[in-house]
């Protein structure tokens, strides 16, 4: 389980080395996003482009604003409400998240030429889990492709729910570590020199760190010993994690930590 010095470490990561809090930001500041003003799924198109979601095609601007607005229309009445935190939600019925999940990312973002035709691309799973966040901030957490395969979980909304529990977990440990630290909740964002509010998006900045980072030192060990092989690089990963968390203080030493 995440502890609040692990936290705070991938979150100074997370601000030192990226620029997704700052055009998340930009994104925010300009106000709720109304799908019936084509000027902010605009916005939200262009803040997705630049959080990695190409699936987005320029050309088919109109297209993707018309299948945005059509899956807000059709699932608007199984989102939770706009100031609903997931620490407090009751995971217990969760059919309707999963709906919108799945009915999202089965939209279309674009179209791929062929010689003959044209090949519908659909928004997947990274980008509906993205603009999910955008909408809800407080309740949604984003993930990318290399975070839900590195935790084991499935790119649907069943593998998008069981993340979810899984934040709530980490949350629900944090601020019981809070509390017995004196730290009051409403102050981590502020600890963590963070400008967003949003505590499902926390636990994405560390696991986006850890999960990068392990693929990274996959990656350069595998060109580096060739002859080298893996049956299954996600239990590499996974067994390299492992094995810092068991050593976590050796990381500690060498880490600046916010006060």
């Amino acid at each position: 389980m995440i502890n609040l010095n692990e936290l705070e470490i991938a979150c100074y990561l997370y601000n030192k080395f990226t620029n997704y809090d700052a055009e998340y930001l930009k994104l925010r500041d300009k106000g709720v996003i109304n799908f019936s003003d084509e000027r902010k799924i605009t916005s939200l198109i262009e803040w997705l482009r630049k959080w990695g979601c190409r699936q987005f095609r320029k050309r088919d601007k109109e297209g993707s604003i018309k299948s945005l607005q059509d899956w807000y229309n059709s699932n608007k009445l199984n989102l939770p409400d706009n100031e609903l935190h997931i620490i407090d939600y009751n995971f217990d019925k969760n059919e309707k998240i999963k709906k919108c999940f799945n009915n999202l990312m089965e939209q279309t973002a674009s179209f791929r030429d062929n010689k003959r035709s044209k090949t519908k691309v659909r928004i997947g799973p990274v980008g509906a889990a993205k603009i999910l966040f955008a909408i809800r901030p407080h309740f949604f957490a984003p993930w990318d492709t290399s975070i839900y395969k590195g935790l084991g979980f499935s790119g649907d909304g069943e593998g998008y729910m069981q993340y979810l529990k899984k934040i709530q977990k980490v949350l629900k440990n944090l601020k019981n570590e809070c509390i017995k630290k004196g730290i009051k909740w409403d102050n981590l964002f502020k600890r963590l020199n963070k400008k967003h509010n949003s505590y499902p998006k926390l636990i994405d900045e560390y696991y986006k760190n850890i999960i990068d980072d392990k693929i990274e030192d996959l990656n350069y060990y595998l060109v580096q010993h060739p002859k080298k092989s893996y049956a299954s690089h996600y239990l590499t990963i996974k067994a390299w994690i492992r094995k810092d968390k068991n050593n976590n203080h050796n990381i500690e030493d060498n880490m600046p930590i916010l006060k």
